[in-house]
């Protein structure tokens, strides 16, 4: 936190916590209501590196 508070000050922080607390919360509703479906690739980036995902 000592070194985010270097570059951005207190109120920059609270609304970076406050945007991402959003969209978390965007995402699980879509999911959980299915309003945009997604395929099985979808978050291929989350299991690893390109190099693991080719094999």
């Amino acid at each position: 936190m000592a070194r985010m508070r270097e570059s951005f000050s207190d109120a920059e922080l609270i609304e970076l916590g406050l945007v991402t607390a959003a969209f978390i919360m965007l995402g699980r509703l879509h999911r959980t209501f299915g309003v945009a479906p997604m395929g099985p690739k979808s978050h291929t980036v989350l299991a690893g590196s390109p190099k693991e995902q080719s094999a």
